[in-house]
């Protein structure tokens, strides 16, 4: 047993569990973070992080070795009206070493412990939470991906969200990387029911280590619709307006300083992809990858010389 248990919790019937760590634009570890603060979800048990990670760092007081720092892992959990809940965030993701059998893995050991945990208190759904990169724009109001262990479940959540289904082809390698796709996994392999919620980031953004609100939002919203909670965004929005403000500010910048004709033939990328999904564009698939490689690489170099403390 590689857990503590540390607070009877008051856990109902068939739990359902939502775990993130932090990934693309820290999007699906901010969804969770929100849902168990506007929730109000408790602390009751951790995982015990010596058997998956090496010490982060070691703290030194009067000279004298005081602590030595694991990533945490911790569990929360929430009633809520007639439903129950399980929140799981780590403070890191574990590498996946491809040269090892599932079982010597650490990123499978430590799915296994989580499942072992949450399944001791019933439940038999869990869903994690991330990000993939979209030809979108920052100013487009984005969309949730979401992939299932099963036909009926991915067609449950597509009569509540209306959102499109996760396809197999929609990542290059076919796969959901970390333990995002790691847990689910886990979770398939004990005919637990598995879900996986996708917040869509801008790919320009790729090589940008920043938190992308409105994709945490996005995801919120849908968690929130599932389960019918009562959950103020307002806090989001704001973060959602301020970043774009700060994005805006950069972009302006970017602009002002390139030659008229780089920068005409850079926006005239990005105006289609901002027209991509609105509801006024005539024209079916617009954009293509070559429409927009240059502008995405360019801006993207102009991002890396940034200070990133600008868009914080």
């Amino acid at each position: 047993m590689n857990y503590k248990i540390f607070e009877n919790p008051n856990i109902g019937d068939n739990p359902i569990l939502f775990a993130a760590w932090p990934g693309i634009g820290d999007v699906g570890i901010n969804a969770v973070n929100f849902l168990i603060k506007q929730l109000n979800a408790k602390p009751f048990a951790e995982l015990k992080s010596q058997e998956y990670f090496y010490p982060h760092s070691t703290f030194i007081e009067s000279n004298v070795i005081k602590e030595v720092y694991f990533p945490k892992n911790i569990f929360y959990s929430k009633q809520y009206k007639n439903k129950n809940f399980i929140f799981f965030t780590g403070e890191q993701q574990l590498p996946i070493n491809v040269e090892l059998p599932a079982e010597q893995n650490p990123a499978y050991k430590m799915a296994n412990d989580i499942l072992d945990l949450v399944e001791k208190f019933g439940c038999k759904r869990i869903y994690t939470s991330g990000a993939t990169f979209s030809l979108i724009h920052h100013s487009m109001n984005t969309n949730i991906t979401y992939g299932t262990d099963n036909h009926f479940f991915s067609a449950e959540l597509g009569s509540i969200l209306g959102f499109n289904r996760l396809p197999h082809t929609i990542f290059e390698g076919n796969f959901i990387g970390g333990m995002n796709g790691i847990l689910p996994l886990a979770a398939i392999d004990r005919n637990l029911e598995a879900g996986v919620l996708l917040g869509n980031v801008p790919i320009y953004l790729q090589n940008i280590q920043i938190p992308y609100p409105k994709a945490t939002k996005t995801i919120v919203e849908a968690f929130t619709k599932i389960y019918k909670l009562d959950i103020d965004t307002k806090p989001l929005d704001e973060e959602v307006e301020n970043f774009s403000k700060k994005i805006e500010e950069i972009m302006g910048k970017f602009t002002s300083a390139m030659p008229t004709e780089i920068r005409r033939s850079i926006f005239s990328g990005i105006n289609k992809l901002k027209k991509r999904n609105s509801k006024t564009t005539k024209t079916k698939n617009n954009l293509t990858i070559n429409d927009v490689k240059q502008a995405i690489n360019d801006i993207e170099e102009f991002f890396k010389k940034e200070n990133n403390d600008e868009i914080q």
